[in-house]
């Protein structure tokens, strides 16, 4: 009687465990295959002129006058946007830091937000049911 009781804590311990390892197996899958379809094409196209060109430029402004808490452009506009943080701007510095100067440089960080993004949609998503 008391070999089947620990024959069957042991199947469940096993089940869950065996369940995890497929979660994380899963979880692997959509990592790699964010990362194969975003990260290739990063440095491809031109920058975009609203928006992106409007990063490279505070960053690059952020960078030449050593403003690190100050996100704007005190080159184009001579305002600082002062009701954006500069977060965004640090992610890009330090990706212009290790890339140097480009495109890729300056999409990097927001391609690795998108796979941390689809990796917690997956995480917090409802377990599914079999």
């Amino acid at each position: 009687m008391q070999k089947n009781q620990t024959n069957g804590k042991e199947n469940l311990i096993f089940k869950s465990l065996k369940e995890k390892i497929s979660g994380f197996i899963y979880l692997f899958i959509i990592i790699l295959v964010a990362a194969l379809i975003l990260i290739p094409t990063l440095g491809l196209r031109e920058i975009y002129y609203s928006t992106e060109a409007a990063y490279v430029i505070s960053t690059r402004d952020m960078i030449d006058n050593n403003l690190w808490l100050l996100p704007g452009s005190l080159f184009c506009s001579g305002l600082v946007a002062r009701g954006k943080p500069p977060y965004h701007n640090w992610i890009i510095m330090i990706s212009y830091a290790i890339f140097g100067y480009n495109e890729f440089a300056l999409r990097f960080p927001f391609t690795i937000h998108q796979i941390i993004n689809a990796s917690l949609i997956y995480l917090i998503g409802p377990p599914s049911k079999k």
